[in-house]
């Protein structure tokens, strides 16, 4: 009997026995598993800002759902940053610095460059905020635009503009339009429309907005091209036919004379201008060029390395050849482009209305 109690007990304290070794394998099976799981060496590494290791683990790592919960958890270290700059509970060079820190993970570097782009953006939204709340008391109509420019992702700045944006647009509206009204008084309608064009930028779908635009659409317009005109940088001061030889045009051929004058204080280093050709009736005609085959009713001439001065001309006694058959009686012109000696240029903004109304079309 006793031999009996002594076979059970040594059978309990053999099966306790293997059960705690079986425990313990598992258990340094789990933990070996746990502390070699890539997974947890990327997080481990991300949240100690160790980038490069972290980088490392992820470009050596093949396992396709081993990359998808390393991406996680890289979004979510993204988004931890970027609500804390939104809740203001760090500033704007922490949080920027911090997600440069991170583009060492070169691979991962489109979704850190995004998170990037999504902090300059709510930066700039907070940068409208304030500057809308100091413009509320002084200026309403700038406070308002500031307002508008706030966006949805800087979302609790986003909640106050919309409020204030709903509360106001009827004033500011009002107001805009009461100036655009006072400039249409004093015959500003350039003025005018640059002032409801800005409205029609924050005040979307308004048809009060659209019908005052359309209203004055065309006395703008006329005004605009009237200011173009009269404001050229470089300007035509004549242009004719310049006759080398009634006899041997082939040697001598006539040529078109441009003489253009600098109104500004730099010095041009090259032009182009637009030359149209008409017949004796004022008609239209295509200019034929004494060399080339592509013709046309404007023809663009080149000057390059004209070095002209402040306030002088240039063209007199110079031009452009035309074929012996030309036919052409009168010519206009207009400078079309400058290049400056300092680099700048000139882009006539009067050229295309000038072209609209000339080319192809009796002269009058």
């Amino acid at each position: 009997m006793d031999n009996k109690k002594n076979l059970s007990k040594k059978s309990i304290i053999i099966i306790f026995t293997v059960c705690i070794i079986f425990a313990l394998l598992i258990t340094s099976v789990i933990l070996i598993i746990y502390f070699t799981n890539p997974v947890r060496k990327f997080k481990s590494n991300l949240e100690s800002m160790n980038i490069e290791a972290a980088n490392e683990i992820y470009s050596n790592t093949t396992k396709y759902t081993y990359k998808k919960d390393m991406e996680e958890a890289l979004n979510k270290e993204l988004n931890n940053i970027l609500n804390s700059f939104i809740d203001e509970k760090v500033d704007y060079t922490y949080s920027k610095e911090k997600l440069e820190s991170l583009k060492k993970l070169s691979n991962l570097n489109e979704t850190i460059n995004e998170t990037i782009n999504d902090l300059e953006k709510i930066k700039e939204s907070k940068d409208y905020f304030s500057k809308a709340k100091e413009l509320e008391q002084t200026n309403l109509v700038e406070a308002y635009k500031n307002y508008t420019k706030v966006i949805e992702k800087d979302k609790n700045n986003y909640i106050i503009a919309q409020e204030f944006i709903k509360n106001n647009t009827n004033n500011v509206k009002d107001t805009v339009i009461s100036d655009v009204n006072n400039l249409i008084k004093n015959n500003d309608y350039i003025g005018a429309k640059e002032k409801l064009s800005d409205l029609n930028e924050y005040i979307k779908n308004d048809t009060t907005i659209t019908n005052k635009l359309s209203e004055i659409e065309e006395m703008s317009t006329k005004q605009k091209i009237e200011k173009y005109k009269n404001e050229q940088e470089v300007t035509v001061v004549s242009t004719r036919i310049l006759v080398q030889s009634s006899q041997y045009k082939s040697l001598y051929p006539d040529m078109i004379e441009v003489v253009i004058k600098n109104n500004t204080s730099k010095t041009i280093k090259d032009y182009q201008v637009s030359i149209l050709g008409y017949d004796s009736n004022n008609y239209p005609l295509i200019i034929k060029k004494q060399f080339g085959f592509f013709n046309d009713y404007e023809f663009i001439g080149n000057g390059e390395g004209v070095n002209i001065m402040p306030n002088d001309t240039f063209g007199y006694n110079k031009g452009y050849s035309l074929a012996e058959d030309h036919g052409i009686s009168k010519t206009i012109a207009l400078v079309k482009n400058v290049t400056y000696y300092d680099g700048s240029t000139w882009e006539n903004p009067y050229y295309p209305y000038w072209l609209e109304e000339y080319k192809e079309k009796p002269l009058h």
